[in-house]
């Protein structure tokens, strides 16, 4: 992806280039002589040749000459239109990436939930047993209190950042 907006950020600047460099002065070719267009003087190798040619031959020149910068005006608007569609793309890339993370997130939080209430529920259940069977001696009933208590506190942080 961003390959291709390297290459059509390239291709831009070319464009904008060529368009910067002929804005003024058009070279138009007419039977394989070269002319340069400034506003209505036609000059050939850097001299003025606009009273020498006949009106057909000005026209023609001048014609092409228009044809060509119009030509450049399009390449110009679709070079802008191609930036805002790269504008455009970058941005929805933007949205759609912070939309996973955002995404990813929120499953970690569920998932650590989900171990932090098994853990609780798993102890718990292990406290009652214990207990019922009168296995548990004073300090070992304390220790599992304790785990019991660090477990739910743990279990409620979970639930909050949950929400």
């Amino acid at each position: 992806m961003t390959n291709r907006i390297f290459n059509m950020t390239k291709i831009l600047v070319v464009l904008v280039f060529f368009g910067c460099g002929n804005m003024f002065a058009q070279e138009v070719t007419l039977n394989e002589v070269i002319y340069k267009v400034e506003k209505d003087v036609i000059l050939k190798e850097g001299t003025d040749v606009t009273s020498n040619l006949s009106e057909e031959q000005k026209t023609k020149i001048l014609q092409l000459a228009k044809d060509k910068r119009l030509q450049e005006t399009a390449d110009s608007e679709k070079a802008k239109e191609l930036k805002e569609a790269e504008k455009r793309e970058k941005r929805i890339h933007k949205k759609r990436k912070k939309t996973q993370k955002a995404l990813k997130q929120a499953e970690k939080r569920q998932d650590n939930f989900n171990s932090a209430d098994k853990k609780y529920k798993k102890t718990l259940a292990k406290y009652k047993k214990l207990k019922e069977k009168g296995k548990l001696s004073p300090a070992d009933e304390t220790k599992m209190l304790e785990k019991i208590d660090k477990l739910n506190q743990k279990l409620d942080k979970a639930k909050r950042k949950l929400k």
